[in-house]
This record gives structure tokens, sequence and C-alpha cells, in this order.
């Protein structure tokens, strides 16, 4: 999954970004943090900065829904960084998606 948010490819970055939130859930229960915590954040953070609008976009959209699957401590240190440079962005689509799922944070 990382190799595919890394795709040379705007495209596939987008499409693996919206499906960040399904493959992060579809993780075992028992290892989900730990992989995502070492693995999944790392790229999330490099797409974040991504140069294509689309990704950013795609990647607003879904983010915050990893908020319940990390916990507080995990969002208040890793996430809301995250979340405020978005809210930062120059596309307003991006920052549209971001406060379009801020209730996510309260799940």
């Amino acid at each position: 999954y990382c190799s595919l948010l890394k795709e040379p490819e705007a495209e596939v970055r987008a499409a693996a970004a919206s499906k960040l939130k399904d493959f992060c859930t579809s993780l075992p229960v028992d290892t989900r943090e730990q992989i995502i915590m070492s693995q999944i954040l790392p790229c999330v953070k490099d797409m974040v900065g991504d140069m294509n609008q689309h990704v950013k976009s795609a990647l607003a959209s879904v983010i915050m829904g990893l908020s319940p699957i990390l916990g507080k401590d995990n969002t208040l240190e890793h996430l809301l960084p995250l979340f405020l440079n978005q809210l930062k962005d120059d596309y307003p689509e991006v920052r549209l998606n971001i406060i379009s799922n801020l209730e996510c944070i309260n799940e």
C-alpha cells in the first residue's frame, strides 16, 4: 500500500489516498496502530506536501478518519500538525475537505 502512496503517477496516489481509512481499518487489530505509526504515517506526512492538488484533496477527505483508529494521544501528537498544515493549503478544496470531516476527531 505504501508503494501506491509513493507512486510517481498522481492519479494512483490520489486513488490510494482516498482509500487510506478503509485500508487502515482492515489491518489486524492487534498490530494496526504499530503498522500505521511506523509505515503508513510517514507516507501520509509526505503526501500532505504533495504538489498535486487532487492527491492532497483526496488525502484531506479521509485523513480525519485516522483519529478514531489512532486514539487521542497519537492524534494530538502526529495528526493534528498535519490537519493544521492542510487547513493552510493553497487549494480551497483541501481546506474544505478537512473542515467537512472535523466530526471524525470526536469519535
